[in-house]
C-alpha cells in the first residue's frame, strides 16, 4: 500500500497494511483505535533532505546547537542509528 514516510512523503508500496480477508485480525478496526498522526519534520530540521543525501547533517541549521543526542529535535537525532546522531558522535567537525 502507498503510506506516508515522515520527512519524505508518500512511497507507492511503501507500506504495510491487513488484507481484506483478515480484518477480523485487525486490532485498529476491532477495539476502535484511533491511531494519531505523527509531526512530520518539525520547522528549521533538514532530517528529509539529510535522509535522502541532498545535505550533510553540519548543512542542518539546527545540528550541534539546538539539535543534539541529549536534545534531539528530528528523527535523524532521535535515533541511536540515525544519520546525525551517527555524525553527531562520530564526525568532528
Amino acid at each position: 500500500v502507498s503510506s506516508p514516510w515522515r520527512g519524505i512523503g508518500r512511497i507507492l508500496d511503501g507500506g504495510l497494511a491487513i488484507r481484506d480477508r483478515f480484518q477480523e485480525f485487525d486490532a485498529e478496526k476491532k477495539f476502535d483505535i484511533k491511531i494519531e498522526k505523527s509531526q512530520d519534520i518539525p520547522p528549521g530540521c533538514s532530517c528529509h533532505l539529510i535522509m535522502v543525501g541532498k545535505l550533510y547533517p553540519y548543512e542542518c541549521e539546527l545540528f550541534r546547537e539546538q539539535c543534539t543526542p541529549f536534545n534531539p529535535i528530528g528523527p535523524c537525532m532521535v535515533s541511536q542509528d540515525g544519520t546525525c546522531n551517527i555524525f553527531y558522535k562520530y564526525h568532528n567537525d
